[in-house]
């Protein structure tokens, strides 16, 4: 599902970005960043990404700045706690580190794009996700992980109305 982050949206990830990076600095905590990017950018396309479901489920998005390790992302209106992932691969797939704990989250989502065009990939439960099946390396340089490709998602397919994750397969 394709979402277009309007002008507001981007100011308000771009803010939320910008404070995070220098909240967690400051903090001293460590960025575990795979790729070679930016930490701004880094927090800036997930801020877009979580700006994106929150819109689509009709939600506020959790603008905390505070330093943070585990837990999730977005709380549903019916009381799902959701941990979206975001990355500007169009064919990224679902990646967690192995510290990750099924208690922090109820559902991992995906997205991707490069803001502010950003598309909902799907979502899978966190017990199916965090398994030892999905275990493995996205290079030869980076640590083991849970990683899964779009195809194990269930598709998102409800344009932007109060849909969220929901372990029936027709959603």
């Amino acid at each position: 599902m394709k979402i277009k982050l309007n002008e507001v949206e981007m100011e308000l990830a771009k803010c939320v970005a910008k404070a995070r990076t220098a909240v967690s600095r400051k903090d001293g905590v460590k960025n575990q960043k795979i790729s070679d990017e930016d930490d701004f950018e880094i927090e800036l396309v997930g801020m877009c990404g979580e700006i994106a479901v929150a819109k689509v489920m009709n939600i506020f998005p959790d603008l905390s700045i505070q330093s943070r390790s585990g837990g999730f992302d977005l709380r549903s209106a019916q009381g799902n706690r959701v941990e979206v992932k975001t990355t500007r691969y169009h064919s990224g797939k679902l990646v967690a580190r192995l510290k990750a704990k099924s208690d922090d989250s109820d559902y991992y989502v995906l997205v991707t794009g490069n803001p502010p065009d950003m598309t909902i990939r799907g979502y899978i439960t966190t017990q199916e996700f965090l398994s030892p099946e999905w275990i493995g390396k996205l290079s030869k340089d980076t640590p083991d992980a849970y990683i899964l490709p779009q195809s194990a998602l269930t598709e998102w397919t409800t344009p932007q109305s109060k849909q969220e994750p929901s372990t029936n397969k027709s959603s």
